[in-house]
């Protein structure tokens, strides 16, 4: 099962095998758990080591082919690293994506865009809706 050897992957010391949870959905496009690639970018957002802040970047940046408003809305609510989030947002044009609403609530945020709805939350990682 994917989500047991990610795990395993995700959590190890070895910087390679995190990079290789990051990254092994890149070309899956609709088909990416975007729920695991979020909580894997999560567990890894602070890294120091460049080739995870690339793989986080390159990921989000993948997925941007096919959902360009959800990477947009993700990287506007994490505190991404500076080189992540430049290539996560990379080859996202001006009108290539609408425009972002945010509301924040007492306990969540809610971005919605024509696409998707995203909501984070205190018990609940990213969900992403069509």
């Amino acid at each position: 099962e994917v989500a047991k050897w990610n795990r395993r992957w995700v959590d190890q010391e070895n910087l390679w095998l995190n990079r290789t949870a990051l990254l092994f959905q890149a070309r899956w496009k609709s088909h990416t758990d975007q729920a695991l690639l979020s909580a894997n970018i999560d567990r890894h957002v602070g890294h120091n080591d460049l080739f995870i802040r690339k793989a986080i970047g390159w990921s989000r940046r993948e997925l941007g082919e096919t959902y360009p408003a959800a990477v947009q809305a993700f990287a506007i609510s994490r505190k991404l690293r500076a080189l992540s989030k430049r290539e996560a947002l990379k080859h996202l044009r001006a009108g290539s994506f609408p425009a972002v609403s945010i509301r924040v609530a007492a306990s969540s945020l809610e971005w919605m865009v024509p696409s998707c709805r995203i909501v984070h939350g205190p018990g609940h990682a990213f969900t992403f809706t069509a």
